[in-house]
């Protein structure tokens, strides 16, 4: 990110393809500018349409209310973008899933004293175990230490919880 106007301050931006469905305009964000000390606010005011292949990034302008002698074309500015401001994410531990190949997983869930075979979206790492991103709630109960030879429909019993 860097300064490229002090007419009508503005900061360029480059988002992930995986957060940029969450990126708006009118979107507040946070940034601070390193070299001059500067914090403050902004707004997102343009998203621009086309994908970067090469970086797998969505660019994004965020206009700025500032002093002129804060900001300085070249500057970096460090930005906080509150992309998930409410999102709540399921994450399991690794010893609870089956690795299928070509970046798909099953897990295992406990229903009416048999295992439910879930196949379910990974998401990021969290700590120990991964995000799921679909296939199941935070309601479920999931079987973790899933056996080698487990399948679905077999009978099992809980242990602890």
């Amino acid at each position: 990110m860097h300064i490229i106007s002090l007419d009508g301050l503005d900061v360029h931006v480059r988002i992930s393809e995986k957060d940029a469905v969450y990126l708006k305009k009118g979107l507040e964000v946070e940034l601070s500018v390193p070299a001059t000390n500067f914090t403050g606010s902004g707004c997102v005011d343009l998203v621009f349409g086309m994908a970067d292949i090469a970086s797998a990034s969505v660019s994004a302008r965020i206009s700025i209310d500032a002093p002129e002698e804060a900001l300085r074309p070249g500057h970096f500015a460090k930005v906080f973008l509150p992309l998930h401001p409410d999102k709540k994410v399921v994450a399991v531990p690794r010893s609870s899933l089956r690795m299928l190949g070509d970046g798909r997983a099953q897990c295992f869930l406990f229903v009416a004293g048999r295992a439910l075979e879930r196949e379910v979206e990974l998401g990021e790492e969290l700590g120990d175990g991964l995000v799921i991103v679909s296939g199941i709630s935070e309601e479920d109960l999931l079987i973790d230490c899933v056996p080698r030879l487990l399948k679905g429909g077999d009978p099992v019993e809980i242990i602890s919880l």
